[in-house]
């Protein structure tokens, strides 16, 4: 099995092979991950039931997507399960009109967008490096790439506008069941006026 190449500390902190509490026991016993995981064990269907009960207590649809962008960058097969389950409801809250508002506060909110490739026409020499890197092994099959010149009507936003390709890969995942391995938001830094 694959997941064997990988130390206890790098399987629970990457987002791709996480489970958190539904490893099970034979699961944390063969991976050794007794003791980095609170002893109970949940199903999956038990976590998106926890999960969507901690997102119904965030008050505003911009708490709400901070939440999930944190499960996200946890764990990929329980934000995806919890968002395809919700996904008319969580729609506007994991990407327009909320997203506006997390690039518009991208410093303020800032929450890694995990695996984002950010290339620089300054250093063109380094885009096939930088997307190696970012692809980190992984066999990707779906870009989507932004300038963020023209985001939603709220402007160039540079950079922070990487929020646009995450977006709306977590959308095309859920909704077309896309694997999430397989694809790599990218964010083109051409600067801003």
């Amino acid at each position: 099995m694959l997941i064997l190449k990988y130390t206890p500390e790098q399987i629970i902190n990457d987002p791709f092979l996480n489970k958190g509490t539904a490893f099970t026991q034979a699961e944390r016993n063969q991976y050794g991950l007794n003791g980095l995981l609170p002893p109970a064990v949940q199903t999956l269907d038990q976590q998106v039931k926890q999960a969507y009960a901690q997102l119904t207590t965030k008050p505003t649809d911009l708490a709400k997507r901070q939440f999930l962008m944190t499960l996200f960058n946890e764990n990929h097969v329980l934000f995806y399960k919890l968002f395809s389950e919700h996904i008319n409801e969580f729609m506007p809250i994991v990407y327009d009109p909320t997203i506006a508002d997390t690039i518009e506060n991208y410093s303020a909110l800032f929450v890694n967008p995990q695996n984002a490739t950010y290339l620089s026409i300054d250093d063109p020499d380094h885009i096939e490096s930088a997307l190696k890197h970012s692809a980190n092994g992984r066999d990707i099959r779906l870009l989507v790439v932004s300038d963020a010149e023209g985001i939603l009507g709220i402007g160039d936003w540079g950079t922070q506008g990487v929020d646009i390709s995450v977006g709306k890969l977590m959308v095309y995942t859920a909704a077309a069941g896309i694997d999430p391995s397989q694809v790599l938001p990218v964010v083109l830094d051409v600067g801003t006026n």
